[in-house]
This record gives C-alpha cells, sequence and structure tokens, in this order.
C-alpha cells in the first residue's frame, strides 16, 4: 500500500522546470535525468513503447522511428516559443489514450501507430522544450532528453515485441491498464482543483 502511494504522488502533475535536476555531469546528462524525473513525460513514452511493441516487431520499429524525431522537433519548438504551460491536462491524456489502445489488444494501423507517435512526441516534447528554455543550455538538455527517449522506446518496445508467451502479453496489458488508471486518476486530480 506505500509502495501505490508513493507511486501516485510521484505521478501528481505537477508543473516541471528543467532548472530543478542537475547532475552536475553536464547539461546532456541533466536533460536525461530530467526526462527519468518527470513522469509526466517518461510515462507516456513507457506506455506507448508498450502498446507498441504488443503490435509486433514490424509495426513496433515505427515508434522507435517517429517518437524521438517528433520528440526533439516539438522540444525545438517549445524552447523557441515558449509559452506558460500551466495544464498538464493534455499530458494526461497522452498517458491514457496510448495505455487504453494496448489494453483493448486490438491490431492498428501503420498509419494510426505514426500518428499516434507523432502527436505524443509533438506534445510531450513541446513541454520539455518550454521546461529547457528557463536554463542557459537548454539545447544539450533537449538532446539529452531526446536521446533518453530513444533509449526507453528502444528498450521497452523491443523486450515486449520479443515476448511469444501469452501469459507474459496479458502481463504488459496489465501494466499498461495499470498506467492507464493511475492516467485516470491524475485526470481526476487536475479537473477537481
Amino acid at each position: 500500500m506505500i509502495v501505490l502511494v508513493a507511486l501516485l504522488s510521484l505521478a501528481s502533475p505537477n508543473a516541471s522546470h528543467a532548472d530543478t535536476t542537475s547532475t552536475g555531469a553536464g547539461a546532456f546528462y541533466d536533460g536525461v535525468a530530467h526526462f527519468f524525473v518527470s513522469l509526466q513525460q517518461a510515462l507516456p513514452v513507457v506506455a506507448l513503447a508498450l502498446l507498441f511493441g504488443l503490435q509486433g516487431r514490424r509495426r513496433g520499429r515505427w515508434v522507435i522511428a517517429v517518437l524521438p524525431l517528433c520528440w526533439l522537433a516539438g522540444a525545438l519548438i517549445g524552447f523557441a516559443n515558449p509559452r506558460d504551460a500551466t495544464s498538464s491536462l493534455p499530458l494526461v491524456a497522452l498517458l491514457i489514450v496510448p495505455c487504453a489502445l494496448a489494453a483493448w489488444g486490438r491490431a492498428l494501423t501503420v498509419s494510426t501507430m505514426g500518428a499516434i507517435a507523432a502527436v505524443v512526441g509533438c506534445l510531450a516534447g513541446y513541454v520539455n522544450g518550454i521546461a529547457a528554455a528557463s536554463s542557459d543550455d537548454a539545447l544539450p538538455r533537449i538532446l539529452g532528453g531526446t536521446a533518453a527517449v530513444f533509449v526507453v522506446t528502444i528498450l521497452v518496445s523491443a523486450a515486449v515485441s520479443s515476448v511469444r508467451a501469452t501469459k507474459m502479453q496479458a502481463v504488459a496489458r496489465m501494466v499498461v491498464s495499470l498506467l492507464a488508471a493511475l492516467g485516470i486518476l491524475a485526470a481526476g486530480w487536475l479537473l477537481r482543483a
């Protein structure tokens, strides 16, 4: 129960700022660390990688190609045109939609998968770019975050797509169902306030 409460408190949709993550190893690694400590950005990427990994290897490759490129494009747009991103509701929706599709278990077309990856990448990257814009060394931070997205996407989608056992695929679907429940809970907190 304590672990669940800790996870829910970490998933709380608060504003994220790139300045709060300083590893002392340089701006690139600060960007990598920012991705992993800001669950608003990390969880949708994991959910999307799970969704595409469950679709199979051939389709899972699309997320590896599209998501990091769209993340980088969105981050650069957010950096060039920083606005106040006070609402975390779109990021919560980015968590719920891929999770619901993965739990549903239907095969998606390649164009649908590409569109989902593009939307998730651009919007989450945009928020990341806004957060990075407040620092002096924003571009290495953005590249670090993009590298983290690329690595997490490859590892998660490859791990899931290599699983052939029905029981393990059911476990992956349960994980995305749990992530969807966290997203719905976070949406409720946002709408309540």
